[in-house]
């Protein structure tokens, strides 16, 4: 997948390390029970929401490798590329016309359909003896081969 993919692997894993360290922070140190200040669980919340954001960034550019690259289908990758600006527009238009908090709906099931999509494609294309990838023949010893 080239230098892209690598990039792209590499927001995805930090942006999810920041995710989970922001979610730490915001409900395990600085919760409304402890004597934190407001501010720094606030700054907690703002680097979940930026690891989000960082997630989605490297899913795209992994989408547009895996495309560039030719080896899956092109739904899976196309919904990891337009899963954030398209996510987003239709969360502020529901947010808009009052529809309530359904608009991170949008974002996360656009996002969840392509990995889920191109984990599928990943998992049944054919291996190196036709089979699906995740098909494993083992020998009579127990050993696969």
């Amino acid at each position: 997948y080239g230098q892209l993919g690598g990039t792209g692997l590499v927001f995805v894993v930090a942006g999810l390390l920041l995710t989970l360290a922001g979610n730490i922070a915001e409900f395990w140190l600085f919760t409304p029970y402890t004597d934190a200040p407001e501010r720094l669980r606030n700054s907690a919340w703002g680097a979940f929401l930026l690891g989000w954001v960082i997630v989605y960034i490297g899913a795209a550019l992994l989408g547009i490798a895996t495309m560039r690259a030719k080896v899956l289908p092109v739904l899976g990758p196309l919904l990891l590329i337009i899963s954030l600006p398209v996510g987003l527009a239709v969360f502020f238009l529901v947010k808009a016309i009052g529809f309530g908090n359904w608009g991170g709906f949008a974002v996360t099931s656009l996002h969840g359909a392509g990995w889920g999509l191109v984990g599928y494609a990943v998992l049944t294309r054919p291996g190196e003896h036709g089979r699906p990838n995740r098909v494993r023949k083992v020998s009579t010893h127990g050993q696969a081969e």
